[in-house]
């Protein structure tokens, strides 16, 4: 019971305690003294008596009710000791989903943090959850914050990360790494994963247009563009492999199809990060000026 209320009344007064909560481990915890003092012969011995008189429990049965009810606290303690700390953990993660989703960085972080100081959960999950508080960083232009965040999912198992690695060395600069990373992406990830298909096809036509290789560049966003098509409107990064194609168009020489790309950028195109805004107002400050930034932050 000491292990259990160790693990436990932390996670609980680390965000508040409810009603329910003080009743489902302050009471538990509260019987458990009454019952151990009672077995002592302490002062909790006659307070047991006294309620199991009320009960109309006859004296000769109450040493196997104290027993009885020794057994149920500790089978209770067992059991939330064993899935509240996975269920706090899961809670934490997904109210960090719904922030991070609706542009509140500090809400996001706050539960992200939390759900990180749990020990003894899944490393798939934990992976997760470090690239989600990766992503944030990246999101908020703290790429060093990102890449530590990105390098510890990537150790623990989250392959889909690659796609994010590449990003934030496209905004370091460091191209052959980002092309790298990306392509190791592209290898990994299943093709039925329709947002993740267009990230990486995205970022490739992205990193070839930084090192001028526009054919390459126009043959990734082209395949980006197809994948958006299937990409709900509001969703992060859609639109963004518009912008790139339509700067593609320009340096060919064809400005209508340039002028038709910028419009489905301008009206489509919500960046995920700020290295994506940064990229898209260096190519075109008067569409940038329409983006959706509140993929950003709010």
């Amino acid at each position: 019971m000491v292990s259990f209320g160790s693990k436990i009344v932390p996670l609980i007064f680390s965000n508040g305690i409810s009603l329910f909560e003080s009743v489902g481990v302050v009471g538990p915890g509260g019987m458990i003294a009454v019952v151990l003092s009672s077995m002592q012969g302490g002062d909790g011995q006659k307070k047991l008596q006294n309620w199991m008189a009320k009960l109309g429990i006859p004296p000769q049965y109450q040493s196997e009710v104290t027993f009885l009810i020794s057994l149920l606290l500790f089978v209770a303690g067992y059991f939330a000791q064993e899935n509240l700390p996975q269920q706090y953990f899961k809670n934490y993660r997904i109210a960090g989903d719904k922030a991070y989703s609706q542009g509140h960085m500090r809400e996001a972080r706050h539960n992200y943090e939390h759900a990180l100081k749990i020990d003894g959960q899944d490393p798939i999950m934990v992976a997760k959850v470090h690239t989600s508080l990766g992503l944030l960083e990246e999101s908020v232009g703290n790429p060093s914050g990102a890449l530590k965040s990105y390098y510890l999912a990537l150790d623990m198992g989250d392959n889909k990360v690659l796609n994010n690695l590449g990003r934030v060395k496209i905004s370091e600069g460091k191209l052959d790494d980002a092309e790298t990373f990306l392509s190791m992406g592209l290898q990994r990830v299943a093709p039925t994963d329709i947002n993740a298909m267009y990230q990486l096809h995205r970022n490739l036509g992205w990193v070839n247009l930084e090192k001028k290789r526009y054919d390459k560049s126009y043959e990734y966003l082209n395949q980006a563009v197809e994948f958006d098509k299937q990409i709900a409107k509001g969703n992060f990064g859609k639109g963004i492999a518009n912008c790139f194609k339509a700067r593609i168009y320009e340096l060919q020489g064809n400005p209508e199809k340039a002028a038709n790309q910028w419009n489905l950028c301008s009206e489509f195109g919500k960046p995920e990060t700020f290295q994506e805004y940064e990229a898209i107002l260096k190519l075109n400050p008067e569409v940038s000026a329409n983006l959706d930034t509140t993929g950003v932050f709010n």
